[in-house]
């Protein structure tokens, strides 16, 4: 028989919708919230459907954006905009009944198994205390509350996302899911992937891209002493792309199972336990109808619904009027409820998506810091060599913090973003001493082991990625798996202005050692980049990409 303690399970989802649990999928949980706060809902999805077609031949197209990145624009609207009680729905997570998944993975867990799982419920922890009879201990840091739970032989279930009772530290948000890691976290995920032990992976969509997959991308990208054991159950097939993904994760270092996932769940009792324990729930047991719970804890407004789907199109880069015209009139009527000084992103960043917004109100709703980026963002390249070099020595002054501390802010990203536009007119004007290319270089070098999370925004490291893409091809005159990574974490988290950017940048990167025209007859990408910015309606890109058509 197996030895337990060196088997981990990650439990997804899918091991909560079996009866008498019935949470919804990813999908599923997204639907449902948009139809709560978003207006318009089918004309943004219409939208994103042809950015879809555009990117085209690539197994990422998905039906909706990420769900955590509408939760986030919830998350803000709530917290300094407009009054609105939609996040404390999750609170009904807590509720819910377990099922016979829970049972078996309890029971896994009585022998000494360690489970990971992203799922909010805490159904296996109530399995486990009715078989038992035993209540779990729970640890973890105090604004998370309970993120970890142990039995009293000292056998772990890790909640890395949180639990329906971490409040605002919940993992349901794009800036959440990429704070994972205490220390003592991390180091147990490392610790799983080494050889001599084995991963089973349950109702589980490997989607963790900036927390889990990024840390088992390094450990099968870096290291030699690494279990090959990796098991990941796509239920009945119900996945498509999982297989692929898993591929990929592990570098081939995995096996793919279409299988029943309580079936496989019984299989791995009796490897690793010999006896697999019944089903006792009644069939006649009936699920808690967590729709009719959600909705009876929350508070919507229109004001909510004006001010979500508003922040929801900035985050997207998509322009109001491309979705409709109305939303403006909307917001007019409520801006002055508005007392928070947030209120001025949201208008920066209309003013920057939406043609109409800003030629009705130009530079009149925006600080001085947020004018200056406006006008930033008219170019891509350095137009003004002397004011910006002289932005860039400024900038450097708060490099020097940066790297003491490992902590990447927008100073850091604007430096880095100056930079890259010297870089950039020295390729266009064809001179190649390419100006501060090394500087570039060692900058690149002082982030490279910063994660997502407190240290860097996604955003921020994307544009990263993005940068090292552009000295990768300008030194080696080659493609460079940089581009496909900067592509597949702008394109993840909904930051179609950062797709855009990618494409711009690799066809400016190529021109260096291609010599072609830089116009879309010749550069599949700008072309790619003119239709995005059209379906979009980016005022900023539809103005800059007039040059190559």
């Amino acid at each position: 028989m197996k030895n337990l303690k060196k088997l981990s399970i990650w439990a997804g989802a899918g091991i909560s919708m079996d009866s008498p649990t019935g949470l919804p999928s990813g999908p599923q949980l997204m639907d449902f919230v948009c139809d709560q706060v978003l207006m318009y809902k089918f004309e943004i999805m219409n939208l994103w459907r042809e950015v879809n077609e555009i990117i085209g031949d690539d197994p990422r197209c998905v039906k909706y954006p990420r769900m955590e990145l509408l939760l986030s624009s919830v998350a803000f609207v709530e917290r300094y905009l407009v009054d609105g009680k939609f996040m404390r729905g999750f609170e009904v997570f807590n509720e819910m009944k377990f099922n016979y998944n829970h049972i078996l993975l309890a029971s896994l867990l009585h022998g000494g198994v360690t489970i990971f799982t992203a799922n909010f419920d805490m159904c296996i922890e109530k399995a486990y205390e009715y078989l038992y009879h035993e209540n779990l201990i729970g640890k973890g840091k105090k604004e998370k509350k309970e993120i970890i739970y142990k039995t009293k032989e000292g056998a772990e279930i890790i909640h890395f996302h949180g639990t329906s009772i971490s409040g605002r530290a919940m993992g349901n948000t794009l800036e959440n899911i990429t704070k994972i890691t205490e220390k003592a976290i991390f180091k147990r995920i490392i610790d799983s992937f080494k050889a001599g032990r084995e991963n089973v992976f349950v109702g589980y969509s490997l989607s963790d891209l900036y927390d889990i997959n990024s840390i088992i991308r390094r450990i099968y990208e870096n290291s030699f002493d690494c279990t090959d054991k990796n098991y990941v159950c796509n239920h009945e097939g119900y996945d498509n792309a999982l297989t692929v993904k898993a591929e990929s994760l592990f570098r081939g270092k995995v096996e793919a199972l279409n299988e029943n996932t309580t079936e496989y769940l019984k299989k791995v009792c009796l490897d690793f336990m010999d006896n697999v324990l019944p089903d006792t729930i009644s069939k006649d047991e009936i699920s808690v109808a967590w729709r009719e719970h959600f909705c009876r804890r929350i508070s919507i407004t229109k004001e909510l619904q004006v001010m979500c789907t508003i922040d929801f199109l900035n985050k997207l880069n998509i322009a109001v009027d491309k979705v409709n015209i109305k939303l403006f009139d909307e917001y007019e009527a409520i801006r002055e409820k508005i007392t928070s000084d947030k209120r001025i992103i949201i208008e920066y960043h209309l003013a920057a998506n939406s043609e109409h917004y800003f030629h009705s109100h130009e530079y009149s709703r925006v600080d001085e810091y947020h004018k200056k980026a406006l006008l930033d963002r008219n170019t891509l390249f350095a137009d003004d060599l002397y004011n910006l070099e002289k932005d860039i020595a400024d900038s450097k002054l708060s490099l020097k913090e940066a790297v003491q501390c490992s902590f990447w802010s927008h100073k850091q990203g604007r430096l880095m973003s100056n930079y890259m536009k010297l870089l950039k007119h020295s390729i266009v004007s064809n001179d190649k001493e390419y100006k501060n290319i090394d500087e570039i270089k060692e900058i690149l070098k002082i982030v490279d082991h910063i994660d997502a999370g407190d240290s860097i925004s996604l955003v921020l490291l994307a544009a990263l990625l993005r940068y090292r893409m552009v000295i990768e091809i300008v030194l080696n005159h080659q493609e460079t798996s940089f581009y496909k990574e900067a592509m597949d974490m702008y394109y993840d988290i909904g930051t179609l202005e950062g797709v855009i950017s990618t494409y711009i940048d690799k066809a400016v990167a190529e021109y260096s050692y291609r010599q072609k025209t830089l116009s879309c007859k010749y550069m599949p990408e700008l072309e790619k980049a003119i239709k995005i910015s059209q379906v979009i309606g980016s005022y900023k890109y539809q103005n800059i990409l007039k040059l190559y058509e």
